[in-house]
């Protein structure tokens, strides 16, 4: 089946066109009428600002889509310095589990447990993933697709986590929250690094990043990472490692600078993966902490994510406009065991998905320092999606083989407008914010479904096109009062809003119809401070999240083959509540203690399953009540030229459980874990050498698990064992 982009696709690209073209020529005219020199100060001046944030103990985060001091921002926001990321070896989204409020994962695994059904969980939402995510994800402003999510953290300047609905600002698919990682650009200053890890699996992760001008006006960086593992799961039937696999990253940057009022950053990456992947899980048959398999296929997968984006600012005066254009195209194979084992031979399932999104965004925005500010924007998107599962029954249902095809292609196209105002210092104390967002979303759909089973004398073909629309209002409401210079509370109010759709693999008796969008709203106090010359500083909040139509993926028993097949239900009512804390100490020089607690109610209000029992004051699905973690980074001197660096940390999960509690989709529960990690090691000069050790307590990890009516067993993907490595790195200029 081919896959084009609609007409509407090539109307978005003009609008993307326009934008890479026309404030850049905007930018020319007033640097010749004003007599502007190209700006030799802006790079500069982005170094001394992180300068003096650094000296000052100040976080400075863009959760409101501008600068702002993380205290004076009414939102719930994490943020992580790239600093922080490298010295506590935080390499990609899933290492900041447990490790930051709230943040969780959720995996929707009849079809895989791979990252293309991995979603991210924030304060509860998003724990049941299907259709769009729950938590979207941004790279300097510009939404990632679904399939796309493990991004590498590759010479970041940071990474903010944001908790509670961000529709108004931030839009797509962040009913939960949203994930904003800001890269690192390049700038007047030269600066280089390199770094190589290895472990005793074995695996390596190495990288390296250069950045520096080329020209007065013109900035280039290029960052590169390679990584490759051995993997820790062995299959008894292949004799070879199953989840072994390697892939790299590439990132091109460009920061030009034609006139002091204007910046075009200009970025362009590809990352590649390929290996074996444990999907279908260790039997619990082999051990209560086995780590091995028996399937009689390897599990190969491939992935490939590249993707462009362009960002233009320019400053007139008091007011800032910009453009954001973005481009991703993700793609995925991969093929498991079907019986997740050596009972059936050659019953192989594959799925191939294909994602590609183009979208545009302009907002204008007040740069002044007076009390009234205010932002209005516009944004359009186009996206295509193309999933392919195909099943191969050889043996599984006797000597005549058996096969099925389920083809979704799903092409969402939309656009928003959105706007906000914020007054601060009423009354010297008090800051008000209200901001809102329309937006519009078209969606068209098609199925095809072949399923033909000679022994059950099966032959079905099915061509099923739908479409449907949403239009939706997301507002949010802010206070925040300044109780001291470095004390402030906050309250939030906001509506969330995730977009409706059609499933990606409905199975033959799915009528392919379309599920109502899902919508929430978030009220949120908290309090933010530091004291003590930043010494201590802290984060508290409470919130309660109440859900109408929440997706609930779940699986069914097909009833054409008696196989397992998903669905997605939808629970008319539902809520979560919580509290978060966060801290970080500095009692003496050189030592940081930090830690965070989270805990959250998730529970059904009004939800008749699909066997149609009322399952309302059940928990739901895969949310730890209990999420907390501490550490702490020591650094003191060995002599003048010596400095002696180490880290601990621990991150605890509490007990969950996945499943809806039907006979098809059972209630398994899933072991609390502890996990410690430490470093220790040296830096002399632009030189850096030390040791880790990673889940230092040896924790058997239980991360995923079903049941296999095949086996009569129970499946589990684990979590690697205890594992020792070697880190060093070098840097080049500042």
């Amino acid at each position: 089946m081919r896959h084009m982009i609609s007409s509407r696709s090539h109307q978005l690209g003009f609008l993307l066109l326009l934008g890479t073209t026309a404030l850049p020529q905007l930018a020319y005219a007033q640097a010749a009428a004003t007599g502007a020199a190209p700006s030799e100060a802006s790079a500069a001046d982005d170094a001394n600002e992180q300068a003096s944030q650094a000296q000052s103990g100040e976080i400075v985060v863009t959760a409101r889509r501008r600068e702002e001091s993380l205290i004076d921002v009414p939102v719930a926001v994490t943020a992580l310095s790239g600093a922080q990321l490298e010295a506590q070896g935080l390499r990609d989204v899933e290492d900041l589990y447990g490790r930051v409020p709230s943040l969780f994962f959720s995996v929707n695994r009849q079809f895989s447990s791979g990252k293309d059904n991995t979603f991210l969980v924030v304060r509860g939402v998003g724990a049941n993933p299907a259709l769009e995510p729950s938590v979207g994800i941004f790279i300097d402003g510009i939404y990632q697709p679904a399939v796309g999510f493990d991004t590498s953290f590759l010479d970041l300047e940071r990474v903010e986590l944001l908790r509670g609905p961000q529709g108004a600002l931030f839009g797509r698919s962040t009913e939960g929250g949203a994930l904003n990682i800001i890269t690192r650009k390049p700038g007047r200053d030269f600066r280089a690094s390199a770094s190589l890890r290895v472990d005793d699996l074995p695996s390596a992760y190495a990288s390296a990043s250069v950045s520096g001008p080329v020209a007065d006006d013109l900035f280039v960086g290029l960052s590169v990472m390679g990584y490759g593992t051995h993997g820790f799961i062995h299959n008894r039937t292949t004799d070879k490692q199953q989840n072994a696999d390697s892939g790299g990253t590439a990132r091109l940057a460009v920061r030009y600078e034609p006139s002091a009022a204007t910046t075009i950053d200009f970025s362009a990456d590809g990352t590649f993966k390929r290996g074996t992947e444990l999907d279908g899980g260790v039997p619990l048959s082999f051990g209560p902490e086995s780590y091995d398999v028996d399937f009689d296929f390897g599990g190969k997968f491939r992935s490939d994510n590249g993707g462009a984006s362009l960002v233009v600012t320019h400053d007139f005066d008091d007011i800032r406009l910009s453009s954001l254009s973005g481009y991703r195209l993700v793609k995925s194979d991969r093929g498991s065991d079907f019986d997740a084992g050596a009972i059936f031979v050659d019953n192989i399932q594959s799925i191939n998905t294909r994602q590609e999104v183009l979208s545009q965004e302009f907002r204008l925005q007040s740069t002044s320092n007076n009390a009234f500010g205010w932002l209005v924007g516009a944004y359009a998107f186009s996206q295509d999606d193309r999933n392919f599962l195909h099943t191969d029954w050889a043996t599984y249902f006797g000597p005549e083989p058996g096969s099925a095809d389920v083809i979704t292609t799903i092409n969402r196209e939309g656009y928003a407008l959105f706007g906000s105002v914020n007054l601060t210092g009423l009354a010297g104390i008090l800051d008000l914010a209200a901001g809102v967002r329309y937006s519009h979303e078209r969606v068209k759909a098609r199925k095809y479904n072949f399923l033909d089973i000679p022994a059950f004398g099966l032959l079905i073909e099915q061509d099923v096109p739908r479409r449907t629309s949403f239009d939706d209002v997301s507002p949010n409401f802010q206070a925040t009062v300044h109780i001291a210079d470095d004390i402030t509370i906050y309250s939030n109010i906001a509506r969330g809003f995730k977009s409706g759709g059609f499933e990606r693999y409905p199975t033959t008796a799915n009528p392919f119809l379309p599920l109502k969008p899902e919508t929430s709203w978030n009220y949120e106090v908290g309090t933010k401070g530091r004291a003590i010359d930043g010494a201590v500083t802290w984060a508290l909040a409470a919130y309660r999240i109440d859900i109408r139509n929440q997706h609930v993926p779940t699986i069914i028993t097909v009833p054409e083959t008696g196989l397992p097949g998903t669905a997605i239900a939808s629970a008319g009512k539902a809520h979560t509540e919580g509290v978060e804390f966060e801290t970080t100490i500095s009692p003496v020089d050189g030592l940081k203690l930090r830690g965070n607690l989270t805990y959250t109610k998730a529970i059904f209000d009004d939800f008749i399953d699909t066997t149609g029992q009322q399952r309302a004051g059940d928990r739901i699905p895969n949310v730890p009540k209990w999420i907390y973690s501490i550490g702490a980074d020591y650094r003191a001197p060995l002599s003048d030229s010596v400095d002696i660096v180490s880290g601990v940390n621990m991150r605890h999960i509490s007990t969950y459980f996945s499943g809806i509690g039907t006979d098809a989709d059972s209630r398994r529960r899933y072991p609390p874990y502890t996990i410690w990690d430490a470093d220790i090691g040296v830096e002399f000069g632009r030189f850096t050498a030390g040791l880790f050790v990673r889940n230092l307590t040896n924790k058997y990890v239980i991360l995923n698990q079903g049941f296999s009516v095949d086996r009569g067993d129970l499946l589990r993907i684990v979590d690697a064992p205890r594992t020792f490595g070697l880190r060093l790195s070098y840097r080049w200029g500042n």
